[in-house]
């Protein structure tokens, strides 16, 4: 996934959270996943189901050096976001190498990788008591 298109999911990511804003928030949790998407890709469900928490951490750390103009930073973390996903895919949803090669994985990775961004700011959001 390339910095432009990861960049493109982080301010659809805010998009859809503002739209979460308007709505009654929920209880507090320790851990607050939004459920997937309505629609949502075969492979998008797969990965949601099969979220791994370790994976938000170099898509936290993208959206700080994206927002610090550090682009090599952001640039690292886009890619260590991408391999955490393609191995969650191989090993979770038996993806191969070669069905991502195919057009339709990227956008089903996007999906998944939106669901990641609302959940990281639906738990900031919490946090801060802000929902």
């Amino acid at each position: 996934m390339t910095l432009a298109k990861l960049a493109a999911l982080a301010a659809a990511t805010t998009l859809t959270f503002g739209s979460a804003l308007a709505q009654e928030a929920p209880a507090p949790a320790a851990t607050i996943a939004p459920p997937a998407p309505a629609g949502a890709s075969a492979l998008s469900a797969c990965l949601i189901q099969n979220h791994d928490p370790s994976i938000e951490a170099p898509m936290k750390a993208f959206l700080l050096a994206a927002l610090q103009d550090q682009k090599e930073a952001a640039q690292s973390q886009v890619m260590a976001f991408g391999m955490a996903i393609a191995q969650s895919a191989m090993s979770n949803c038996d993806v191969t190498l070669q069905q991502m090669q195919a057009p339709g994985f990227q956008a089903d990775v996007e999906g998944y990788g939106a669901w990641v961004g609302e959940k990281i700011m639906t738990e900031a959001m919490s946090g801060l008591g802000v929902m």
